[in-house]
């Protein structure tokens, strides 16, 4: 998901890169408390994240997710 960090940071770009699409689909699929923890965390990590285009990553790659809200629910707590 490398490829997507200039898509989702904040002054990053408005095109989807190389491989983000698919490496955004192989975590939906396999771990998505994977990017609760990046929402959580961010800061920590050295990255700024643009929220609101961070948000539009599933429907910009045509993949289906689940609301952000489930991370509080389900990986944050």
């Amino acid at each position: 998901m490398v490829d997507c960090l200039s898509f989702v940071t904040a002054g990053g770009t408005t095109k989807l890169e190389g491989t983000c699409c698919s490496g955004l689909k192989t975590v939906l699929k396999s771990d998505v408390g994977c990017l609760c923890e990046v929402f959580k965390n961010n800061a920590q990590l050295g990255v700024t994240l643009n929220v609101t285009k961070t948000l539009t990553l599933p429907a910009a790659c045509h993949l289906s997710a689940p609301s952000i809200g489930n991370c509080a629910r389900k990986f944050l707590l």
